[in-house]
């Protein structure tokens, strides 16, 4: 399931109430319209066609300094603007599984669980956001895990920032909607652009 999820986790389970949805989230937004009105409506941002392996996730509040279009990384595309609504001051980016059986107990295990790990999660104020993303890779100094691009490909990971700007009312959605989220990798041009040694 090739889908990130970027949301505040309690602002979708109250989505879900308020349009008696069932618990497995997946099949809902799948199957009927639920799946669109959940992202005009600001609650969620589907990040559609990205590979399901280890990213590097920024959450960016600056308007000028972003962290992928420096030199030595790899900026690909960006895309935006989605609304965003923060109901319980927390921000995280999650795998499209959880959506499977999203209850108040899956809610609260996924705060624990990316608080604990330090995962893609972030305190951050109530209220609206505009929401831009930018994609590619990122040079990351990093140990060597189960999971690495190889020897060339090391320092480089898969990269989303969220770009986020505070709104006093509910911004426009311009993004497109069913926009894939695939980074490419090219393994070629990063033969003389590593820094970490």
């Amino acid at each position: 399931m090739d889908y990130f999820i970027g949301a505040d986790p309690y602002a979708l389970l109250d989505f879900k109430k308020r349009n008696n949805l069932d618990d497995d989230l997946l099949t809902e937004f799948t199957t009927n319209d639920s799946g669109d009105n959940v992202v005009t409506e600001g609650i969620m941002i589907p990040l559609e066609k990205c590979a399901i392996v280890p990213h590097t996730i920024y959450v960016n509040f600056s308007e000028k300094n972003r962290v992928l279009t420096n030199e030595e990384n790899d900026f690909q595309f960006k895309e935006g603007s989605y609304p965003l609504k923060i109901v319980s001051g927390i921000f995280c980016v999650f795998a499209i599984d959880y959506l499977e059986n999203f209850t108040e107990e899956a809610v609260e295990n996924i705060i624990t669980l990316y608080r604990d790990k330090n995962y893609a999660i972030i305190d951050l104020d109530n209220g609206w956001y505009s929401v831009e993303i930018l994609a590619g890779l990122t040079q990351q100094n990093f140990e060597k895990s189960s999971y690495h691009w190889g020897e060339i490909m090391d320092d480089m990971e898969p990269t989303f920032e969220f770009c986020l700007h505070k709104q006093v009312e509910k911004p426009k959605l311009t993004a497109k909607l069913n926009r894939e989220y695939k980074i490419e990798i090219n393994k070629d041009i990063y033969k003389n652009r590593r820094i970490f040694k």
